[in-house]
């Protein structure tokens, strides 16, 4: 696994893809409220992504990949890009504490922590050369998450 991490830290900077961090916030059907944090790289096409989602009740860890289907030509002039992903996460159920005394209260039990695939779907606008503004569905075991945001670009190498 540590091998795995290590390739993978490796591949932006041996390939020259461009590396980007994004945050955001939004709406889950579970709990309401969302909060978005992703690191990645875009080789050609190709986007990889690892990311944590939190709601109240709620973490989902994990990565996706994606393609662009917008033609790296056709992104310059629009500075729009749509990228379908398809992505595996832990989902982490939090325990909520009681304001009773030995009571825990949570909408799931603790053993419904469990591991699913994502499908997602993310709309860009390119804002500047290094920013981005986005808007993105994803679904992961009946819950649909729709989150907007911003995402940094760092060392446009191609």
């Amino acid at each position: 696994m540590k091998n795995l991490l290590l390739l993978l830290l490796f591949i932006p900077f041996a390939t020259f893809a461009q590396v980007h961090i994004g945050t955001g916030a939004g709406y889950s059907t579970d709990d309401k409220a969302l909060a978005k944090l992703n690191v990645g790289y875009q080789l050609s096409q190709v986007n990889v992504d690892a990311e944590l989602r939190t709601t109240s009740g709620h973490n989902y860890y994990g990565a996706k990949i994606g393609f662009n289907i917008v033609s790296a030509a056709q992104e310059e002039i629009s500075g729009f890009s749509i990228i379908p992903s398809v992505g595996y996460f832990y989902q982490k159920v939090n325990i909520i504490p009681s304001p009773v005394p030995g009571k825990i209260v949570t909408k799931k039990s603790e053993s419904s922590d469990q591991y699913n695939f994502a499908y997602s779907i993310k709309g860009m606008k390119q804002i500047s050369n290094d920013g981005a503004l986005f808007l993105e569905g994803m679904y992961i075991n009946k819950i649909v998450q729709v989150t907007f945001g911003i995402q940094f670009r760092f060392g446009n190498f191609y």
